[in-house]
């Protein structure tokens, strides 16, 4: 029975297969197998009915012999439906294949600035222990202690209350110091997430989906409820230097230890 197939030729492809459109006007590959089409390359005839979105063509010799398994490379392209058909002598199958949108961070501000630092200070899926729950909460409460500073924002380095201000004063946000211009290390992290999160061959596109959606939800929230009984005003990765005398550590959550300050008294 002709199928759409894995490489085993045993686990079927999902129908609808959906994935995400390529970077710009690159298409991009997933690769996938028909199986139980015979050996013969002329037998078989593979079409797509949208090319801008999906193109399809057979690109070796068949794996199994003269029962035949064979490498189909699908190219993607913009968003949009397509239908690939693949016929074996009086046998055929159709596949559809949903080309979401590509993944990318915000475009407005604040909303940019505030997901980019979330997953720069936050473990991604690829990291010892990840847990996606716990880098969410730790999110959340990274913009509280964002919103705590610009009540006071002179005391944390910063010339005013401003979000930016408060984001950019030296030596508290690494790497963001010269924002809307991130320090290479932290440029190069966002985008290794926003690739594997498109990245429908990555192992764990669907986790990097995830922590994309989470951050940018996060940075949505106006407004943060603090769960400090002294309130969050800082943070550091775990191992890290304290961040100063002021600072009395409060709980760990997500690889990041949270802090609060000495001198504030109980709500």
């Amino acid at each position: 029975m002709l199928q759409f197939t894995r490489k085993d030729g045993v686990t079927l492809i999902s129908n609808p297969l959906q994935v995400h459109a390529a970077a710009g006007k690159e298409a991009k590959a997933k690769r996938i197998y028909l199986s139980d089409a015979g050996g013969k390359r002329d037998k078989i005839v593979i079409s797509s009915n949208n090319s801008k979105s999906v193109t399809a063509s057979i690109s070796s010799h068949p794996y199994n012999g003269p029962k035949g398994m064979w490498t189909v490379d699908l190219r993607i392209g913009v968003a949009g439906k397509a239908v690939v058909t693949a016929t074996h002598e009086h046998e055929s199958i159709q596949l559809n294949v949903l080309v979401g949108a590509r993944l990318e961070l915000p475009t407005r501000e604040p909303y940019l600035m505030l997901t980019d630092l979330f997953l720069s200070e936050n473990p991604t899926p690829e990291d010892p222990g990840y847990n996606a729950v716990e880098v969410e909460i730790s999110m959340k409460w990274m913009w509280v202690v964002l919103q705590n500073r610009r009540k006071d924002p002179v005391r944390f380095g910063a010339a005013n209350g401003a979000l930016e201000s408060i984001v950019k004063a030296d030596g508290q946000v690494k790497g963001f110091e010269n924002y809307p211009v991130i320090a290479k290390k932290q440029k190069s992290r966002l985008e290794t997430i926003i690739d594997r999160a498109n990245d429908d061959e990555h192992p764990q596109q669907a986790a990097y989906e995830r922590l994309l959606e989470t951050a940018t939800m996060v940075a949505n929230f106006t407004l943060m409820e603090d769960p400090c009984p002294t309130g969050l005003y800082g943070w550091r990765t775990i191992g890290s230097k304290s961040p100063g005398g002021d600072f009395v550590e409060w709980k760990q959550k997500a690889g990041n230890q949270f802090y609060t300050l000495k001198d504030k008294k109980t709500k």
